[in-house]
Protein backbone atom coordinates (compact mmCIF):
# COMPACT_ATOMS: atom_id res chain seq x y z
CA UNK A 1 0.00 0.00 0.00
CA UNK A 2 1.07 3.68 -0.77
CA UNK A 3 1.94 5.53 2.49
CA UNK A 4 0.55 9.32 1.33
CA UNK A 5 1.22 11.98 3.64
CA UNK A 6 -1.76 14.66 2.97
CA UNK A 7 -0.77 17.15 5.84
CA UNK A 8 -3.55 19.55 4.46
CA UNK A 9 -6.74 21.65 5.70
CA UNK A 10 -9.02 19.40 4.29
CA UNK A 11 -7.76 15.81 2.95
CA UNK A 12 -10.58 14.31 2.70
CA UNK A 13 -12.04 16.81 0.22
CA UNK A 14 -8.74 17.14 -1.76
CA UNK A 15 -8.58 13.51 -2.18
CA UNK A 16 -12.09 12.97 -3.73
CA UNK A 17 -11.03 13.25 -6.78
CA UNK A 18 -7.63 11.62 -6.42
CA UNK A 19 -9.39 8.00 -5.16
CA UNK A 20 -9.11 6.54 -8.81
CA UNK A 21 -5.79 7.43 -9.18
CA UNK A 22 -4.39 6.43 -5.84
CA UNK A 23 -6.65 3.66 -4.65
CA UNK A 24 -4.89 2.44 -1.56
CA UNK A 25 -3.45 5.11 0.28
CA UNK A 26 -2.52 6.29 4.20
CA UNK A 27 -3.99 9.66 5.49
CA UNK A 28 -2.29 11.43 8.08
CA UNK A 29 -3.81 14.65 8.35
CA UNK A 30 -2.32 17.45 10.96
CA UNK A 31 -4.04 20.85 10.81
CA UNK A 32 -7.78 22.17 10.62
CA UNK A 33 -9.47 19.68 13.30
CA UNK A 34 -5.97 19.17 14.94
CA UNK A 35 -3.28 21.96 14.50
CA UNK A 36 -0.05 21.18 15.02
CA UNK A 37 1.13 22.84 18.31
CA UNK A 38 4.42 25.96 17.56
CA UNK A 39 7.75 24.62 18.58
CA UNK A 40 8.31 26.89 22.53
CA UNK A 41 11.36 26.84 24.47
CA UNK A 42 11.47 22.91 26.07
CA UNK A 43 10.87 21.62 22.34
CA UNK A 44 14.16 23.58 21.28
CA UNK A 45 16.15 22.37 24.12
CA UNK A 46 15.01 18.51 23.98
CA UNK A 47 15.46 19.07 19.51
CA UNK A 48 19.05 19.96 20.82
CA UNK A 49 19.92 17.70 23.56
CA UNK A 50 21.25 14.19 22.45
CA UNK A 51 18.21 11.34 22.40
CA UNK A 52 20.04 9.23 25.41
CA UNK A 53 20.32 12.61 27.92
CA UNK A 54 16.98 14.15 27.52
CA UNK A 55 15.34 14.35 30.80
CA UNK A 56 11.11 12.96 31.18
CA UNK A 57 9.94 16.59 30.30
CA UNK A 58 12.20 16.50 27.36
CA UNK A 59 11.46 13.52 25.88
CA UNK A 60 7.59 14.36 26.52
CA UNK A 61 8.92 17.98 24.90
CA UNK A 62 9.38 16.05 21.62
CA UNK A 63 7.38 13.32 21.65
CA UNK A 64 5.04 14.87 19.39
CA UNK A 65 7.70 15.77 16.80
CA UNK A 66 9.51 12.75 16.86
CA UNK A 67 5.90 11.12 15.58
CA UNK A 68 5.35 13.88 13.03
CA UNK A 69 9.06 12.96 11.82
CA UNK A 70 8.64 9.36 11.89
CA UNK A 71 5.34 9.84 9.70
CA UNK A 72 7.16 12.02 7.23
CA UNK A 73 10.08 10.03 6.80
CA UNK A 74 8.06 7.08 6.02
CA UNK A 75 6.15 8.27 3.23
CA UNK A 76 6.56 7.65 -0.32
CA UNK A 77 4.38 10.13 -1.79
CA UNK A 78 3.98 14.22 0.13
CA UNK A 79 0.69 16.17 -1.46
CA UNK A 80 0.71 19.84 -0.09
CA UNK A 81 -2.47 21.63 -0.20
CA UNK A 82 -1.06 24.92 0.81
CA UNK A 83 -2.82 28.41 0.37
CA UNK A 84 -1.38 31.62 0.47
CA UNK A 85 -1.80 33.94 3.70
CA UNK A 86 -0.61 37.38 3.82
CA UNK A 87 2.18 36.35 0.97
CA UNK A 88 3.50 33.47 2.80
CA UNK A 89 2.17 29.95 4.11
CA UNK A 90 -0.57 29.75 6.79
CA UNK A 91 1.00 29.81 10.88
CA UNK A 92 -0.38 25.99 10.99
CA UNK A 93 1.95 24.66 8.29
CA UNK A 94 4.61 26.70 9.48
CA UNK A 95 4.02 24.95 12.75
CA UNK A 96 4.19 21.39 10.98
CA UNK A 97 7.05 22.67 9.09
CA UNK A 98 9.29 24.11 12.57
CA UNK A 99 8.04 20.68 13.98
CA UNK A 100 9.34 18.29 11.35
CA UNK A 101 12.67 19.87 10.47
CA UNK A 102 15.02 18.67 12.43
CA UNK A 103 19.02 18.54 12.39
CA UNK A 104 19.91 14.81 12.02
CA UNK A 105 16.37 13.89 11.22
CA UNK A 106 16.16 15.15 7.75
CA UNK A 107 18.85 16.88 7.46
CA UNK A 108 22.24 17.78 8.30
CA UNK A 109 24.54 20.60 8.41
CA UNK A 110 28.02 20.18 7.98
CA UNK A 111 30.97 23.04 6.38
CA UNK A 112 29.76 22.63 2.90
CA UNK A 113 26.03 23.99 4.09
CA UNK A 114 22.72 21.86 4.48
CA UNK A 115 22.43 18.25 3.57
CA UNK A 116 18.94 16.88 2.47
CA UNK A 117 18.45 12.95 4.29
CA UNK A 118 15.23 12.16 2.80
CA UNK A 119 16.22 9.42 1.36
CA UNK A 120 13.75 7.00 -0.91
CA UNK A 121 11.79 7.45 -4.67
CA UNK A 122 9.78 9.81 -3.08
CA UNK A 123 7.02 12.11 -4.93
CA UNK A 124 6.12 15.26 -4.05
CA UNK A 125 2.93 17.21 -4.91
CA UNK A 126 2.25 20.84 -4.03
CA UNK A 127 -0.81 22.72 -4.70
CA UNK A 128 -1.20 26.53 -3.91
CA UNK A 129 -3.47 29.07 -4.14
CA UNK A 130 -3.94 32.34 -4.17
CA UNK A 131 -6.11 35.36 -4.94
CA UNK A 132 -3.58 37.25 -7.22
CA UNK A 133 -1.03 36.76 -9.63
CA UNK A 134 2.49 36.50 -8.30
CA UNK A 135 4.69 35.04 -11.34
CA UNK A 136 7.83 36.27 -11.96
CA UNK A 137 7.98 39.83 -14.41
CA UNK A 138 4.58 40.64 -12.86
CA UNK A 139 4.47 44.11 -10.50
CA UNK A 140 3.62 41.68 -7.49
CA UNK A 141 6.08 39.07 -7.84
CA UNK A 142 8.35 40.31 -5.16
CA UNK A 143 5.65 39.58 -2.44
CA UNK A 144 5.23 35.50 -3.21
CA UNK A 145 6.57 34.39 0.30
CA UNK A 146 4.76 31.34 -0.45
CA UNK A 147 6.46 30.00 -2.82
CA UNK A 148 10.37 30.34 -2.36
CA UNK A 149 9.27 29.11 1.11
CA UNK A 150 7.98 25.92 0.07
CA UNK A 151 10.53 24.90 -2.31
CA UNK A 152 13.01 25.74 0.33
CA UNK A 153 11.95 23.14 2.39
CA UNK A 154 11.58 20.70 -0.14
CA UNK A 155 15.00 21.63 -0.93
CA UNK A 156 16.38 21.61 2.84
CA UNK A 157 15.09 17.63 2.93
CA UNK A 158 16.07 16.71 -0.65
CA UNK A 159 12.78 16.34 -2.15
CA UNK A 160 12.32 17.62 -5.47
CA UNK A 161 8.97 19.01 -7.45
CA UNK A 162 8.38 17.65 -10.87
CA UNK A 163 7.57 20.42 -13.07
Amino acid sequence: MLNALFPGESPTNLLQPGRKLIPKYTILPRFGHHPVPNVDEPWVAAAFTPPQERTPELKEAIQLSDLLVDEFLAADLYVFGVPMFNFSVPSTFKAYIDQIGRIGRNFAVDEQGFKGLVEGNKKVLVITACGGSFQPGTPTASYDFQEPYLQGILDLSALQTSS
